[in-house]
C-alpha cells in the first residue's frame, strides 16, 4: 500500500471551506477519501469544496461549528463517526491570526481569544480524535496545519 493509499478512509478537515484547507479537502478526495468538510461561516464556499469532493469521487459532509466554542470539535468528531462510522485521519487546519499587535501590546483578552481560536481547539479535536481511534482499535493520523504567521506573528 502506498502512502497516498486513502480509498475508503474518513478524514476531516477542519477550515475546509477556503486555502490550504479547501485544497486538502479536494485532495483527499481526489484521492477516493470520505471527507467531513468543516467550515464556521463561508457555507457557500465550504459547499463548493464538498462538491468537488463528490465529483473527483469521494464522498463529503458538510459539517459548520465555530472551533472557539467548547465542545464543537468533539461535536465535529462525533458527526464524522456517525456519518462515515470512524475517523481515520484528523487534519487541524482552521484558525486565525485574528491581529497583528507587538507582543508588548497584547491584552489579555486577545491572548486569550488567540488561545480560544489557535491553540484550545486543535488540543481537544487532538484528544477526541485519540479517543476514537482508540475506540476502533485501528489507529488514525493526525496532522496539525499552521502557516508562516505561527512563527513570525504575520510580520515580513
Amino acid at each position: 500500500m502506498s502512502v497516498f493509499e486513502i480509498t475508503g478512509k474518513v478524514c476531516l478537515v477542519t477550515g475546509a471551506s477556503r486555502g490550504i484547507g479547501a485544497a486538502v479537502a479536494r485532495g483527499m478526495g481526489a484521492n477516493g477519501a470520505n471527507v467531513a468538510v468543516h467550515y464556521r461561516s463561508g457555507r457557500t464556499e465550504a459547499e463548493l469544496v464538498a462538491a468537488d469532493v463528490e465529483q473527483s469521487g469521494g464522498t463529503a459532509l458538510l459539517i459548520q461549528g465555530d472551533i472557539a466554542e467548547p465542545g464543537t470539535v468533539e461535536r465535529l468528531v462525533a458527526e464524522t463517526v456517525s456519518r462515515f462510522g470512524r475517523l481515520d485521519i484528523l487534519i487541524n487546519n482552521a484558525g486565525d491570526q485574528i491581529s497583528r499587535v507587538n507582543i508588548a501590546d497584547i491584552t489579555d483578552e486577545l491572548f486569550d481569544r488567540h488561545v480560544a481560536v489557535n491553540i484550545r481547539p486543535t488540543f481537544a479535536a487532538c484528544r477526541a480524535a485519540v479517543r476514537q481511534f482508540r475506540k476502533q482499535g485501528t489507529g488514525g493520523n493526525i496532522i496539525n496545519v499552521s502557516s508562516i504567521a505561527a512563527r513570525t506573528g504575520g510580520r515580513d
